[in-house]
């Protein structure tokens, strides 16, 4: 489990916080041992969308970390599959009880050790130019 406080409301998107938790659970799939399926399930397609193609856009960086996490994982475990999928509001997903209390901690300031964080997140990100 990996957890990101990126601050409050005003500095940061619901967006960019859907697309960092994307990056920590490709982390976390490079990090296990052996993988051959790994499915990364999202509630907003918006963050979907944006990994097929965001040039120019808002939050791209974010975006290339997905990308980047997702190759370092594919590398590690050859013939790894990867799927992104959505599900509205995790609707009937038991996991996603637990990946909600876990992102309630980050809005309260809880975040995993700085150690077990991507560098890209280990400290304060920039602020988004949609909330100010």
């Amino acid at each position: 489990m990996l957890r990101k406080y990126l601050g409050n409301e005003n500095s940061h998107t619901v967006f960019k916080a859907e697309v960092l938790g994307m990056s920590l659970a490709a982390k976390l799939i490079r990090t296990e041992w052996s993988v051959q399926t790994a499915m990364i399930v999202v509630d907003s397609q918006a963050e979907i969308q944006a990994t097929r193609s965001m040039h120019g856009a808002s939050g791209h960086h974010l975006v290339d970390r997905v990308h980047e996490w997702i190759w370092a994982a594919l590398c590690k475990h050859r013939g790894l599959k990867v799927e992104l999928r959505w599900i509205p509001g995790h609707m009937g997903v038991q996991e996603n009880e637990w990946a909600d209390e876990e992102a309630k901690k980050a809005t309260k300031g809880d975040s995993s050790d700085g150690m077990q964080l991507p560098m890209a997140c280990s400290g304060a990100l920039p602020v988004s130019r949609s909330v100010e």
